[in-house]
């Protein structure tokens, strides 16, 4: 029964031993990467230290995390909250901005769903079907140019 005992309280202890330690981010120690004192081990505290089968892990700890490798730098990023990134509301505006720069042109609502863009204009009342058409025909051009990405349906309202 001794025997048993000590087998079993010999593994407790082999297996609490062999486990790897926390990474920085998971302990929250990432916040103060800059800050030296922020770098610590923890294991300096304690009373017996890492132990040997993780003294690898424990001087792999030490060194300071390069948080440039771990954020994801593509157009659709959302893990950082710093810089700006492109969204729907800013390629609205960059539309309606484009619709406001033609004479004669008043920009409606945007809407965009998936790769269309609906554009909502409206013209001034001295503005014939024909210029109407032509102008519709040079935005719908212009915005090809400025914002590629979209598919572009101008829809013409009235200002009523």
């Amino acid at each position: 029964m001794k025997v048993l005992l000590l087998k079993c309280c010999a593994i407790a202890v082999l297996l609490t031993a062999c486990q790897n330690p926390e990474t920085p981010e998971v302990e929250g120690q990432s916040a103060g990467e800059g800050n030296p004192s922020s770098q610590f081990s923890d294991y300096q505290y304690s009373m017996l230290g890492p132990g040997p089968v993780n003294y690898g892990a424990a001087e792999k700890r030490r060194q300071p995390m390069d948080s440039l490798a771990e954020e994801n730098t593509t157009g659709k990023s959302f893990r950082s909250v710093h810089g700006d990134r492109p969204d729907y509301n800013g390629d609205q505006n960059r539309i309606a901005s484009e619709v406001e720069q033609r004479s004669g042109v008043h920009p409606g609502s945007v809407i965009i769903m998936g790769h269309r863009a609906w554009v909502n204009v409206m013209f001034d009342d001295n503005v014939s079907e024909d210029e109407q058409n032509e102008q519709v025909e040079a935005l719908e051009q212009r915005l090809i140019d400025v914002l590629p990405r979209y598919e572009y349906q101008v829809v013409i309202n009235d200002r009523s």
